[in-house]
């Protein structure tokens, strides 16, 4: 259970046995420093409790929560032992460009690190503080309220909480209405729904069965891309067969994607079964008889009244707000404002934060499809919003968010600007649990930043490479260079490598690249903004690997610690997508921020310098499109003034003891205040 409960900020103790004091004090410090190693630390209620096991309970306690915080830390793949240099970043600081590019061939040619890098020196302790992530006694409740954190989540799952939601899964029904994103609930539906003891489902639109159809068939559920159904059982057949005779506007649905519902007919075969709803609603798509929705709303001569059928959807008629704004100016605007109260909390931020941002943007980014490697950029061409219709908007937006988040939380909220910082989780983003463009501020006394990529694929399969590589831009997103394996020094030392390792010199095939940053050497060459990348040079998809782990981790003392410290990871993502490119962050150097990207741009995966034109014409959108992205603070900033703290950080607050609050980063081990989720602000009704 460790395994969910750590990432989100919780950790189980035994239950307390009576014992008072039942360990020494020497043995919770160790456990601390243990912790510590981490980036991790226990809260106050925590402690007591681990100072009422005995040794051999703590022992017990510490050997199962260990190789947690070790896997989710990164720190058990010994990224340091698959480098080449392991005196980095002195060893390739030290060499001249020509001698690191020899030695490079050399390598590639298959002579051992051995013969070419320096015996490892013992490297000086890690001396600098890190803020260390504070765990809580997980009570009760706990998994079960993260259960329902994710099933009411309005966005799609990243990676891990796609498997937090598998593994906190008890065997009860599943509506699927009860879901605040409909393929979270899908994905959980097709792994149960034929078990051996499958749960009560319950489905109601025919559109939700086709794509519960396409995840049984390992299809996208998003139905973006064609779907090649696999054959089903005939038990399987009637049981799905059941639930879409059940459903509503089968008729329309099936009008809305003829050839993906026919398709399924005839991999369900419904004449075979006296199911019949189906029957009819197979005979009338055959026979054209049912006119979709969208038909009813695009008409070849716009009319008045088709924004009254709209209406009779308010997410639809959101969608397409700015084409009913070209065609009707201010009568879309008044058929609008009486559907806010209809529309989910984060229908609304999203849409008040288009209106706040559009007229601002020079350019759109587009993702055929979500596919982010064919992202294109264009004019921005969107009919202007004026003034009092933004004015109106907001307003209205703002008034009803009031008053949902008053009813939700009477006691008021207390909201940190920072949280402006923090954005809300994005549906096509894989690596993370907050949103794209939430930013991290780089402290101060950091003078280096490590980023890492780490992979393991079987050394059967021939060379493989996953590259970690910077492209570096001005101000103005030109380019001023790249650092990588094919430019391993960039000027002068501002950025350097670790040298490109192959992995078959591992018998499991593990390799890792690590490549440093020294801030305030790249800004006096003229550098403001580092884009982050890692590239599947050989071809083979991040999902074909074993594993394949992009870190970054800051500090003040390059030389110091382990070339890899986990009390210094800001950032640890394994990389499984079918893609062979991850844009994962940016960083602003005149602003010291660290900006999550989580983009399968498009890339050359040969060659980071290739990819600087590509980026000089997309980031610029690509900010944009950030800066566009509902935060945290938009969510909430509407709330009454109250007790609840909104929080970016607890760091130094004293006053979180009581009641509930949110906290993006807990770091104050002082506090008791009942920890909310996003989730808690974006569900309110």
């Amino acid at each position: 259970m460790n395994e969910v409960l750590i990432p989100n900020g919780y950790v189980s103790i035994p239950q307390w046995n009576g014992h008072v004091m039942a360990i020494d004090h020497k043995v919770v410090a160790t456990i601390m420093s243990n912790l510590a190693y981490y980036g991790y630390t226990i809260d106050a209620d925590t402690t007591r409790a681990l100072l009422s096991l005995t040794a051999g309970e703590a022992a017990g306690w510490w050997k199962d929560v260990r190789p947690v915080l070790a896997a989710l830390t990164g720190d058990d793949r010994k990224m340091g032992d698959h480098i080449v240099y392991k005196n980095f970043p002195r060893e390739t600081l030290e060499m001249d460009v020509s001698e690191q590019i020899v030695r490079q061939v050399l390598i590639y040619w298959g002579l051992p690190y051995e013969v070419l890098n320096e015996a490892e020196e013992a490297r000086a302790p890690l001396g600098e503080m890190t803020r260390l992530k504070v765990l809580r006694k997980a009570g009760p409740e706990t998994a079960s309220k993260i259960f329902q954190d994710l099933s009411s989540m309005s966005n799609r799952w990243s990676d891990n909480q796609t498997k937090w939601a598998t593994d906190l899964y008890v065997g009860q029904a599943l509506d699927l209405d009860a879901f605040g994103f409909k393929e979270n609930g899908l994905s959980l539906i097709a792994a149960q729904i034929f078990a051996d003891s499958p749960p009560e489902v319950s489905i109601t639109t025919a559109t939700d069965v086709l794509r519960l159809s396409a995840a049984l068939s390992n299809a996208d559920v998003s139905l973006r891309a064609p779907v090649r159904f696999r054959n089903f059982k005939r038990a399987e057949r009637r049981r799905l067969l059941a639930i879409l005779d059940a459903c509503r506007n089968i008729d329309e649905d099936a009008a809305t994607r003829p050839e993906m519902f026919k398709r399924l007919f005839e991999h369900l075969r419904p004449g075979d079964y006296r199911f019949e709803n189906v029957k009819k609603a197979y005979d009338n798509l055959y026979n054209k008889r049912v006119k979709t929705f969208s038909a009813k709303i695009d008409p070849q001569v716009p009319t008045i009244e088709m924004l009254d059928i709209a209406a009779q959807r308010p997410g639809e008629y959101l969608r397409r707000f700015h084409h009913f704004y070209n065609l009707f100016d201010s009568e879309a605007v008044m058929r609008l404002l009486p559907l806010l109260p209809k529309l989910k909390t984060r229908q609304l931020v999203t849409f008040r934060k288009y209106v706040l941002t559009i007229n601002d943007r020079l350019t759109r980014i587009v993702a055929p499809k979500g596919q982010w490697n064919r992202a294109k950029v264009l004019e921005n061409n969107k009919k202007t919003l004026r003034d009092t219709v933004v004015l109106t908007i907001d307003s209205a937006i703002g008034q009803e968010l009031a008053k949902r988040l008053a009813t939700a939380f009477p006691e008021g909220l207390e909201v940190d600007p920072k949280t402006r910082e923090i954005n809300l989780q994005t549906n096509d983003q894989k690596v993370a649990e907050y949103g794209r463009g939430t930013s991290f501020n780089i402290p101060e006394d950091v003078t280096f930043i490590r980023s890492a990529s780490y992979w393991e694929h079987s050394a059967k399969s021939g060379y493989t490479w996953y590259d970690n590589g910077w492209n570096f831009f001005d101000t103005n997103w030109k380019s001023v260079g790249t650092c990588g394996w094919d430019n391993q020094n960039f000027a002068a030392g501002s950025a350097i490598m670790s040298g490109d390792p192959t992995n078959l010199k591992d018998d499991r095939g593990r390799a890792c690249q690590m490549l440093d940053l020294y801030p305030e050497k790249l800004v006096n060459r003229g550098v403001r903004f580092a884009v982050w990348n890692i590239l599947c040079y050989s071809r083979q998809k991040f999902s074909d690997a074993k594993e394949v782990l992009a870190t970054l981790q800051w500090g003040a003392e390059a030389q110091a610690g382990k070339t890899y410290e986990p009390s210094r990871a800001q950032m640890v993502f394994p990389l499984k997508s079918e893609q062979y490119s991850s844009y994962v962050a940016y960083v602003d150097l005149y602003e010291r921020k660290l900006v999550f990207m989580d983009a399968p741009l498009p890339a050359n995966v040969h060659n980071t310098s290739a990819n600087s034109p590509t980026l000089e014409r997309l980031m610029p959108a690509y900010v944009e499109y950030l800066a566009a992205v509902p935060s945290l603070y938009d969510l909430v900033q509407d709330a009454p003034q109250g007790e609840t703290a909104v929080l970016y950080s607890d760091r130094g607050v004293e006053e979180l003891l009581d009641g509930r609050a949110y906290v993006f980063r807990p770091e104050n081990t002082a506090t008791t205040a009942e920890r909310l989720s996003i989730s808690d602000f974006v569900e309110v009704l």
